[in-house]
């Protein structure tokens, strides 16, 4: 699954699993396409997204709130 808001750390990875996905596309692009699986994690239907009140979180004074995926 792919993360909404992403880290260093996840953006990280992501060029390294793109980076290993070229090289393995521009050794054998049959094999590449044999092995490749996509997945768009949007596509729940059974998603019951919280409602702004369960959503809420508590913050002490000074400290910015979560960030929310959208």
């Amino acid at each position: 699954m792919v993360p909404r808001l992403l880290t260093i750390d996840h953006k990280r990875n992501r060029v390294t699993t793109s980076m290993e996905c070229l090289a393995l596309f521009n050794r054998n692009k049959d094999e590449f396409f044999r092995r490749f699986v996509t997945v768009d994690e949007t596509w729940i239907h059974y998603n019951t997204p919280e409602t702004k009140q369960q959503s809420k979180k508590w913050v002490l004074k000074g400290e910015s709130a979560p960030k929310k995926a959208k």
